[in-house]
């Protein structure tokens, strides 16, 4: 019999582990296991490691099914959060031209409104602006909780 070395241990711990691995892999890690007892303490922790592993990818899952709203759902918070953003808009926008247009209206107020729009527009611009540049690589779209 030939000698193990530490990589093909691993990469058979990981086979049997996974349960990718052929007999003859499975065989030889089990024969190697007999001379060495210690190692089927840490098969054992791989095995174990890999059930809690999978048990979050089930909780994750069940959690998206749960969590995902139907279309209804979908299109009435759609609509809600537009009603929300336009009408904020329209008054916030309305308030903001009378308070510019009434010549009795203090300077502070006057830059203090330009301020706050400048400041929501770069603010609200820059994390559309991240999002958009970064939805085709987030890992974590489907995850809710």
């Amino acid at each position: 019999m030939t000698q193990m070395t530490e990589e093909r241990l691993a990469t058979l711990m990981v086979k049997v582990t996974d349960e990718t691995a052929i007999p003859r892999e499975r065989e030889e890690l089990m024969d190697h296991i007999a001379n060495r007892p210690e190692l089927l303490s840490q098969l054992d922790e791989h095995r174990a490691l890999r059930a809690i592993s999978e048990g979050w990818v089930r909780r994750l899952r069940l959690d998206l099914a749960e969590d995902r709203p139907a279309p209804a759902q979908r299109g009435a918070l759609a609509v809600g959060a537009a009603g929300l953003l336009g009408g904020s808009l329209l008054i916030g926008g309305w308030g903001m031209a009378e308070a510019m247009q009434d010549p009795s209206a203090p300077l502070v107020v006057r830059v203090g409104l330009i301020a706050v729009a400048v400041g929501t527009l770069l603010l609200l611009g820059g994390a559309a602006l991240w999002k958009v540049r970064t939805a085709r690589d987030d890992d974590y779209t489907e995850v809710v909780r």
